[in-house]
């Protein structure tokens, strides 16, 4: 896909672009959603990848649903909090 090749480039405004007009195109793809957010997080744009790796949430059936979008949003907040002295977020 275009988009991961774009990010495997380094080229991640390109690749972010080229996720949103997915997004625009296919508006019911969860996938595309969990992609728009790899490549904001890849990008540093935190609340952008926890956003939308939520709406990929909100769009994948029921019946295929798992953790793993939520425990990317979850770890990704996780890792940007501030630590204290020791390195435990706070």
């Amino acid at each position: 896909m275009l988009g991961y090749e774009l990010i495997g480039e380094k080229r991640l405004d390109l690749a972010v672009e080229v996720f949103k007009l997915n997004v625009e195109a296919y508006p019911d793809s969860f996938n595309l959603y969990d992609s728009l957010a790899e490549a904001y997080m890849n990008r540093g744009d935190r609340d952008l990848a926890i956003k939308n790796y939520e709406k990929s949430l909100e769009v994948k059936p029921k019946k295929l649903r798992r953790r793993g979008g939520a425990d990317k949003a979850e770890s990704w907040r996780v890792a940007q909090r501030p630590t204290s002295a020791s390195g435990v977020p706070k």
